[in-house]
């Protein structure tokens, strides 16, 4: 085993660390097993002996260290001054020392530190562009830039406390940096108050922020001094605060929904869209058409919306706008940058005095509708101002995103759509994000709330670095690396003739970016001309932990969606394609593909319930342990059903870009609700389901669900499409069970933190009982009851079994490490012909 480990992003070794013989220093203790993770009546004598487990930190030689080879490191508070002696004498345990100092400030901390500060804070690269069709007045790239903004926060939490010049020396912009202080998990509320007074005595210190309870303090501070805020014993990390910027229908039918009419616009004669179902233009479908999200309530967090009012709104929202809440300004919710309003679009339906949205060119009307079109609409604003640049400035965002979600859950929304986050920048040479204080307060909202989902934007951080037309991996924003979430990438929309501006401009993305994509193939690459094909500026995984992101793509390029009446600017909106309609413009970006995707969970949830949905388990971790009714379908199943319906992307580019899937460019596919839906509805009993299910650290024995292999034998032409002699005149074709391929997805959401806390695996075994796969491995199959290989980061876990024969197999869903006494998981299954 190595003796290497990285925390915080710090490598830190455990063969040369000056071990203490005790805990005097520090209440707060590192202890690392033999190899296994612990077992509960390790667990129990480790309590007895005074050890607190609080966190699973992992810990390898690096980000791409081997799984396998994976520590077994915990953080744990202990009784301070306490001898480490009776921790170092157990068998399993191997390192115990105390949580040093030295490891509380964050190496992007550090970097950042390492670093000049740019004399504009608030303002990134203009060539850097979050989403085509931005607000920019400067020049011709400038038209193209949307929203790469820097925060600027004028609603704070309470308490605040404010540093006057003649009272604490004040740091000079250059020297100051604003961090995240993150406390140990035993913190109370009461002690939380006492760190903020050890604080405030701190010389240099700018700014404090913080909430009563979050364990999370927010400062603005001289960089010198930081090192005073790491030796305080309740500081368990301390994390850069980074700039929040924006991410910004023919997808509907790339999603697998039904397409509407829609009129041609003025520089995109185009049919139909292709859709993924049918290999050529979508045909109507009754599963498809019946579910629209109504008695869903849908949260968007963004800049505005329209004229901020909830009765004046724009056409296609008239009885839908529920509530919208001022973060970025006070007492205002409208939206000058336009960016919510797109986006709100696409999960709303498209309603005027005729009843649907109605897109109008030349007299000649048409529908255009979003994935959810009778979902109803939250709104949270958080647009501040323009910058000197024209772009916008977002503010307003709490330390602890747990509020922003609450606010949503307590009024009914359990989805919640953001198409912002804080992704790679110039400033920090475009390393990764690592997981961060945003990302560990999404994971434990999701956690404590099990039936909330929440999309957020992957970024569009994809670059050609070094111009040899490929893009580089590593850019997803570090909102979008919590484990809990679901990860939207971009890919393509199919409006193959569409050109910028009434020029007649070339939609590439050479075109709206010649510093990123300066090369081919991307370089004269038209950005949605190929379904197959992802967008070139979205970010790519893995995260800084390894892990893979993004979960899914949807389409993101050339979305067409409603225009904000209170938009400023909007001399250059042609830029990004000739609506035809001031009503509606163009825009993209993985902000676009995130609020599609929201509208599918809402679509799934209203399929669920509709159904009768319910199970009988105790789906809130640490709650009663009787059992009850569950109505409410949880966040985990709607995953596991949005990535069991994904289709692989093939790419667009030779050689292959992509890989199979999962990986970090696609996730696990295109998302395909037509494909989730029958595992809700199966046209064919056997043909597909789902369902939860819960692992006990009391018993530590798998959960199993033996699933029957349909029998199939003949079916008529449209349904063995594609399957069989080829046959297109109605009779029947013989499907064996060798033309069956099982597809199986486990979902979950983990306790906060950057590590894999709960492990849990996914395993098929074959029905003759001598094989099985393993969750993400591939189609490698192995002796039944291996204990390797098996993904040990991940919270989704995946196998396609391809001829699949026999009577039945079985699933399995097994634990390697627990962390809490009861986990939730969720699973959906489907056999795919062909």
């Amino acid at each position: 085993m190595s003796t290497d480990t990285v925390i915080n992003g710090k490598t830190w070794s455990t063969a040369t660390a000056d071990q203490q013989a005790d805990a005097s220093g520090s209440g707060y203790i590192l202890i690392r097993t033999d190899g296994d993770p612990l077992k509960k009546t390790q667990k129990t004598e480790l309590q007895s002996l005074g050890v607190q487990i609080q966190e699973f930190l992992g810990g390898g030689g690096s980000s791409e260290g081997d799984d396998e080879d994976y520590q077994q490191i915990y953080l744990c508070g202990y009784p301070k001054g306490s001898s480490l002696d009776p921790i170092r004498t157990l068998g399993y345990i191997d390192y115990a020392d105390v949580y040093s100092s030295d490891l509380v400030i964050h190496d992007a901390v550090e970097r950042l530190r390492a670093r000049p500060v740019a004399r504009h804070a608030n303002t990134t690269n203009t060539f850097d562009s979050a989403s085509v069709g931005g607000p920019s007045r400067f020049g011709a790239v400038g038209n193209f830039i949307a929203n790469w903004t820097g925060i600027f926060s004028t609603r704070t939490e309470q308490p605040v406390y404010s540093m006057q010049a003649n009272s604490v020396p004040v740091a000079s912009e250059d020297e100051a940096v604003e961090v995240d202080v993150l406390l140990h998990h035993d913190i109370t509320s009461e002690a939380q108050q006492e760190v903020v007074d050890k604080i405030l005595a701190v010389d240099g210190l700018k700014e404090l922020t913080t909430d009563d309870d979050s364990g999370i303090i927010r400062l603005k501070i001289n960089e010198n001094v930081l090192e005073n805020i790491a030796q305080l014993d309740e500081v368990r990390v301390i994390h850069p605060v980074n700039e929040r910027v924006l991410m910004a229908n023919i997808a509907r039918g790339l999603l697998g929904f039904p397409v509407q009419d829609e009129p041609s616009t003025a520089n995109d004669p185009m049919t139909p869209p292709y859709s993924p179902l049918s290999g050529s233009i979508f045909t109507s479908s009754s599963s498809s058409c019946r579910y629209q999200g109504r008695d869903q309530l849908v949260c968007v967090a963004d800049t505005g919306f329209d004229k901020g009012s909830t009765i004046d709104v724009h056409q296609d929202f008239t009885d839908r706008v529920k509530a919208l809440h001022p973060w970025g300004r006070t007492g205002a919710t409208d939206d000058p940058d336009g960016h919510g309003t797109h986006a709100n679009h696409i999960t709303r339906e498209d309603r005027c005095v005729l009843g649907r949205g109605q897109h109008e060119l030349d007299g000649q009307p048409g529908q255009v509708s979003g994935t959810a079109p009778a979902a109803d609409l939250m709104l949270q604003s958080f647009f501040v101002k323009f910058n000197w640049q024209g772009q916008s400035v977002l503010g307003g965002y709490p330390s602890d995103l747990g509020r922003l979600f609450a606010q949503a859950y307590e009024a009914g929304a359990r989805v919640h759509s953001n198409s912002w986050g804080t992704p790679p920048s110039a400033r920090d040479n475009f390393a990764q994000r690592p997981y961060d204080g945003s990302s560990e307060s999404i994971d434990r909202f999701i956690w404590d709330h099990q039936d909330m989902a929440v999309p957020f934007a992957a970024g569009n951080e994809g670059q050609d670095r070094n111009l040899d037309g490929r893009i580089n991996q590593r850019s997803i924003g570090a909102e979008a690396s919590a484990k809990n979430c679901i990860t939207v990438g971009a890919s393509e929309n199919l409006r193959p003739t569409l050109t910028s501006g009434k020029r007649r401009e070339p939609y590439t993305y050479g075109f709206f970016w010649p510093k990123r994509f300066a090369t081919n193939p991307l370089k004269d690459d038209h950005m949605a001309d190929n379904p197959e094909g992802l967008a070139a500026f979205r970010s790519r995984g893995p995260t800084a932990d390894n892990r893979l992101k993004p979960d899914v793509v949807a389409p993101g390029t050339a979305i067409l969606s409603t225009r904000s009446r209170n938009k400023k600017f909007v001399n250059d909106v042609d830029r990004t394609g000739v609506a035809g309609d001031d009503n509606y413009y163009y825009l993209s970006g993985t902000s676009m593909a995130t609020p599609l995707v929201a509208g599918c969970c809402a679509v799934l949830r209203e399929a669920l319930t509709s159904n009768g949905y319910q199970d009988v388990a105790t789906v809130s971790p640490g709650g009663s342990d009787e059992e009850k009714v569950i109505t409410n379908p949880t966040g985990a199943l709607i995953k596991a059903l949005l990535i069991n319906g994904a289709v692989p992307i093939k790419g667009q580019y030779v050689p292959d870009d992509i890989g199979r899937g999962p990986n970090p460019h696609s996730g696990f596919g295109r998302v395909d609700v037509a494909k989730t839906l029958a595992m809700i509805e199966p046209k064919e009993p056997g043909m597909g389901g789902y369902g939860i299910g819960f692992i006990r650290e009391e018993t530590e024995e798998p959960f199993v669900v033996r699933i029957p292999i349909p029998n199939l034998g003949s079916l008529s032409e449209a349904e063995g499409a594609g399957v069989g002699d080829g046959n297109t005149n109605g009779n029947s074709v013989n499907v064996g069970q060798d033309a069956l391929t099982f597809k199986v997805t486990m979902a979950y959401a983990d306790l906060p933190g950057a590590a894999l806390a709960n492990d849990l695996n996914l395993v098929v075994l074959s029905a003759d009982g001598t094989k099985q796969r393993h969750g993400n491995q591939g189609d490698e199959e192995f002796p039944v009851g291996s204990d390797r290989p098996f993904d040990r980061r991940n919270t989704v876990e995946q196998v396609i079994w391809s001829e699949i024969t026999g009577d039945s197999i079985h699933v399995l869903v097994q634990p390697y490490r627990l962390m809490l006494t009861d986990v939730p998981f969720a699973y959906a299954w489907t056999f795919l012909r062909g």
